[in-house]
């Protein structure tokens, strides 16, 4: 993996951290089952309350597997699939959390040309509101092929950086602008793409590596890394009426895409 980029952080201990570096790693998931989680689904985009799944119905979108969860895991190829949130209990203000992901070889309909829809997945943190929505108010940590490191706010308005050519695409030590997503879902584009491309391009160029991914958060203020790369930063979050958002449950999006979701682990600051 390369080095880690210079620019923008969060001030929180680095993602090797434990013992004299800061609190213990915790593994959100236990290998097992979905313990810690809530899922929720619906079939389309709505901002209406989703359907709470349990037992089979949430392990039929988030399969548990020894080591990784793995989404839409029995359902059939170009079969028609819900959208669905596997959110944690807790809330969390001031954290470190990393995971892996890789795609799959199945797409999902209503979303099955790959043109149109790429393999999309991804991170919501500061959830709130009704936390049962898909998507709930948050900003998402984009895992989308092809633009890994995307913030998307989705009903909800964050702060990043810009430049006066480019105020959509993520400038270190550029100006301050709003994300404003507000009434629906709003882009900031990360500075540049990192995401591992090898890719079995008979079968539509699924990405066949693992990816890792780190978010540091503190209040609202967040720093993206991928792969070991810097490439997105978030200032504050804010709720679509501007009050601020310190804190919120995580939560990894099942959105037409199979994908696999590994090493799921938060670092906890009091």
């Amino acid at each position: 993996m390369a080095g880690k980029d210079s620019g923008a952080s969060s001030g929180i201990t680095d993602a090797n951290a434990g013992g004299d570096g800061g609190p213990a790693w915790v593994d959100l998931y236990n290998g097992t089952d979905l313990t810690g989680f809530v899922v929720h689904s619906s079939p389309t985009h709505t901002t209406t309350p989703g359907t709470l799944l349990t037992g089979a119905a949430a392990t039929a979108l988030f399969n548990p597997e020894p080591g990784m969860i793995h989404v839409y895991a029995a359902a059939a190829d170009q079969s028609t699939q819900p959208l669905a949130l596997m959110e944690t209990v807790a809330s969390y203000t001031k954290y470190n959390l990393m995971w892996d992901y890789k795609w799959g070889t199945k797409k999902f309909a209503p979303y099955t040309d790959f043109t149109a829809y790429p393999r999309d997945a991804g991170v919501l943190w500061a959830i709130h509101g009704d936390i049962t929505q898909i998507w709930p108010s948050s900003i998402e940590f984009q895992n989308k092929w092809g633009s890994a490191g995307d913030i998307f706010a989705l009903y909800a308005q964050c702060k990043s950086l810009g430049s006066a050519g480019d105020s959509t695409t993520y400038a270190p030590g550029g100006t301050a602008m709003t994300v404003n997503g507000s009434t629906g879902f709003v882009q900031h584009h990360r500075s540049a793409n990192y995401e591992l491309m090898a890719s079995d391009a008979g079968n539509n160029g699924y990405g066949t590596d693992w990816n890792s991914c780190l978010l540091q958060v503190d209040n609202g203020a967040a720093t993206y890394t991928v792969n070991g790369h810097v490439v997105n930063q978030v200032l504050a979050v804010m709720d679509k009426t501007g009050a601020p958002v310190t804190a919120g449950p995580v939560g990894w999006q099942a959105e037409s895409s199979e994908v696999f979701y590994r090493n799921m682990r938060i670092q906890v600051f009091q």
